[in-house]
């Protein structure tokens, strides 16, 4: 039972962290479209891979909230949890390859957070949380019952 605390314990706060991270990534994509505003009032090329990563970040971000936020009440929402951690992990790596190498926190946090996820997948059997019988619905009248 201990383990089974610890488990739940670990992923509420993978769920909190996701919640910092995608209200950090939405932060940060309001600075990358002030400078983008800024670069082009000042005739500035603006690279395509800026515009890329501009449309992209919001997209992460929101997915992001959206599986912390079913983390515990939806089976999809552990899968989506690592899916978009990992693509935080290369985008990232892509910073650190530039010489932005604070983000290799960004990595550690990632990491950290899929291995609560894993742990937490390991010690709860995964259920399937999407079905349930819809017993809270009153039964629906047959034709005869008419």
């Amino acid at each position: 039972m201990d383990e089974l605390r610890r488990a739940d314990r670990g992923l509420r706060i993978a769920r909190a962290v996701m919640f910092a991270q995608a209200a950090a990534s939405l932060g940060i994509w309001i600075v990358q479209l002030l400078t983008i505003v800024s670069r082009l009032e000042h005739n500035q090329a603006v690279p395509g891979s800026v515009w890329l990563v501009a449309v992209v970040n919001p997209v992460i971000a929101v997915l992001a909230a959206i599986a912390a936020a079913f983390l515990f009440t939806r089976s999809w929402a552990r899968p989506l949890s690592v899916a978009v951690e990992c693509v935080g992990c290369l985008g990232a790596l892509i910073s650190v390859i530039n010489g932005f190498y604070q983000a290799v926190v960004a990595i550690a946090v990632a990491v950290a957070v899929i291995r609560l996820i894993i742990r937490y997948e390991k010690v709860v059997p995964p259920l399937d949380l999407d079905t349930h019988d819809h017993d809270d619905q009153p039964p629906q009248a047959t034709e005869s019952a008419k």
